[in-house]
């Protein structure tokens, strides 16, 4: 500290030597220059002690900063410190105030919440209100409405009572229930007479008479509902008038009530229709009767007796499961199908009529004896089968030495000409507007329950003869008359291929004669045949119909040229063999149908085929089902297994 005063007095001191000497230095002369050479060295001597001193100075200076800084760093640390406890009360503070604006927040959010539940509350209070208030609407409006609906409903009561009052003064009802008005009744037939009469405060009696006459006076004990019921049995044949009249116990009777009716002679009468009837199919058809032609009829249940009786003697229910087996190695129906009662069914609920040329015997079916509309329609088509037996001989479509297939294409030629006869006789003008609206009526309500139970085989074989020959005829007919329709009879169509395709008839397109060698020593113990014939056209389409579509069928089938199929049956193992071996008119045909028919086993199972060595192919199901190509010729064998398959086709292909 002493050293910090010193110098710089010191220093002072000098500068104020230095100062004098300046001003001196006016007055040089040399006694003056040593002066001022000593004073000059002497300034050197104390500018260099000057820089010294200032150096000193100096570093005094940074020592006191030094110490200064140290001193303030202890302060700046003592700040720091004091800085951070601070922080931490802040911080401190800032997490409170935090918590308290979340706090805030929360309470600000649940105000909110509360704010908007009571505003929604209000805006129902309000929709309720406005709501309450529309019902009280309303309401007064209801029953302002409810108070014109009871003076209304008292003014109806009134009404209603004077209604009471007038309808207890009216007569009593009556009613001829039967005979019908308009009725026509057999003669020599009891009749039934039902006559029923009604009042409010009871019938006292019941007059009923016939033609003016009376009939029957019945006394009533005040009953409120009464029915007379009585039969009558005309003796004579013409129009009779029924009245009949009730009277109550006030003593007011009804007014007459009348049914006209005519009692016929049926006999005479149909006589006459069914003269009507021949003599315009004589007409059309263009053949006379060389023999009277009886008519028989019988009732549905009748003839379903009859149709029991004749299965009973023709057949066995053995037999016909025989037939299911082989219609189902075609897939027509289970082999369990109950074929003998399917046929029974059928034939008993769709035939009205038939003409059984071993017996002569014409038939219409009925469950009355009066020729109506619908039973002279049938009578026609029935009445030209007698013509064609009388002409043509009918018993050759029951001929056994004839093929199934020819024996129905006979068939549908004769199903066919009857047909057309009954349309000509529409278009003829024979019935009238109304009666062609009466058996069309007939035929659109028949019942169809059966029918769509049955396998459609069952169905189309029946239908077939009258469509498809209908249609074979119809073509003859527009193209030459009834006589070619007679030439057909004297030279038949002998195929169903004939039938649909009425230029293979013309052109004389005779089947080809198909044969199979017998399987029965190949199958082994236990086989044996079951049926052996021709599918024919008509069954290939079919057959092929269950799984192709019918573009397929047709082109499948087209170009048949012959064919002839046989089913053995194993009946140990419930196993069947079936091979159908099928003439084409050419290669082409018989690769068509390669082509397409492999769809049918394929969609039958569910698989594709599988080549086989010999060129066929193969579709393995619950049993196999397998196809061969030679030439013009196919071949479908179905059987248990490949092996069995195969083998049977060898056979067939080189017998």
């Amino acid at each position: 500290m002493w050293q910090q005063i010193y110098l710089p007095q010191a220093n002072s001191r000098l500068t104020r030597d230095l100062t004098s000497c300046s001003i001196q230095e006016t007055g040089f002369d040399h006694g003056k220059r040593d002066r001022l050479s000593l004073w000059a060295n002497l300034m050197k001597t104390s500018i260099l002690t000057g820089i010294t001193l200032t150096l000193f100075m100096l570093l005094l200076v940074l020592a006191a900063a030094f110490l200064f800084l140290l001193q303030g760093r202890q302060t700046l640390a003592e700040s720091v410190d004091t800085a951070v406890a601070r922080s931490d009360l802040l911080e401190q503070e800032l997490d409170r105030a935090n918590a308290d604006i979340a706090s805030v927040q929360a309470t600000t959010t649940a105000v909110n919440a509360a704010l908007t539940t009571v505003e929604a509350e209000k805006f129902n209070l309000s929709g309720q209100l406005v709501a309450g208030e529309q019902e009280t609407e309303n309401l007064q409006a209801t029953i302002e409405a409810t108070s014109g609906e009871l003076s209304a409903a008292s003014a109806a009561m009134s009404e209603l009572q004077e209604a009471q009052a007038r309808f207890l003064q009216q007569p009593p009802r009556i009613s001829i229930v039967s005979p019908a008005a308009g009725a026509a009744l057999p003669l020599d037939e009891p009749a039934a007479v039902l006559v029923v009469a009604g009042d409010l405060e009871g019938v006292t009696a019941v007059n009923l008479t016939l033609n003016g006459e009376p009939f029957a006076d019945v006394d009533v004990n005040d009953e409120l509902l009464v029915a007379i019921d009585d039969t009558w049995t005309p003796s004579a044949a013409g129009t009779y008038e029924f009245g009949a009249m009730a009277v109550n116990i006030k003593g007011i009777a009804s007014p007459v009530v009348t049914a006209t009716v005519e009692v016929l002679d049926l006999a005479v009468r149909n006589a006459e229709i069914r003269d009507r009837v021949e003599t315009s199919v004589i007409g059309l058809r263009g053949l006379e009767p060389l023999d009277p032609v009886q008519q028989t009829f019988l009732t549905t249940d009748e003839l379903r007796r009859r149709i029991e009786d004749e299965f009973a003697e023709e057949t066995t229910p053995e037999e016909m499961r025989e037939d299911a087996i082989v219609l189902s190695a075609f897939d027509f129906m289970a082999a369990d199908f109950d074929l003998y009662q399917a046929l029974i069914d059928l034939q008993s609920e769709s035939i009205l009529g038939f003409y059984d040329p071993e017996t002569d015997e014409f038939v219409l079916i009925g469950d009355d004896d009066i020729l109506d509309v619908d039973d002279q329609f049938t009578h026609a088509h029935e009445y030209v089968h007698a013509l064609q037996d009388q002409h043509y001989d009918l018993e050759q479509i029951s001929d056994e030495e004839l093929d199934d297939e020819s024996r129905f294409a006979l068939r549908a030629l004769a199903e066919g000409d009857a047909t057309l006869v009954q349309i000509l006789l529409i278009n003829n003008n024979f019935f009238s507007a109304a009666e062609i609206i009466e058996i069309q009526a007939a035929f659109e309500s028949g019942d169809t329950d059966l029918l769509d139970e049955l396998p459609p085989i069952l169905v189309n074989q029946l239908t077939f003869p009258y469509t498809a020959g209908l249609e074979f005829v119809m073509d003859l007919y527009f193209s030459g008359g009834y006589e070619a329709v007679n030439a057909a009879w004297k030279n038949p169509p002998r195929t169903t291929e004939q039938i649909l395709h009425v230029d293979s008839y013309r052109s004389g397109d005779a089947p080809q004669v198909v044969a199979l060698a017998p399987l029965t020593d190949t199958l082994g113990t236990g086989w044996r045949l079951l049926d052996q014939d021709v599918l024919g056209e008509f069954g290939l389409r079919e057959y092929l119909s269950q799984q192709l579509d019918e573009t397929a069928v047709d082109t499948a089938a087209a170009g048949w040229g012959g064919d002839q199929y046989a089913v053995y049956w194993q009946e140990t193992d419930e196993a069947l063999v079936m091979a159908l071996r099928l003439a084409w008119d050419a290669e082409t045909d018989a690769a068509e149908f390669a082509a397409l028919y492999s769809a049918y086993p394929t969609r039958l199972f569910g698989v594709s085929g599988q080549a086989q060595p010999d060129g066929g192919e193969c579709w393995l199901g619950p049993d196999v089902i397998c196809l061969f190509t030679d030439g013009a010729k196919s071949l479908v064998v179905r059987a248990p297994d490949v092996g069995t398959a195969v083998i049977v086709a060898g056979v067939i292909r080189n017998p």
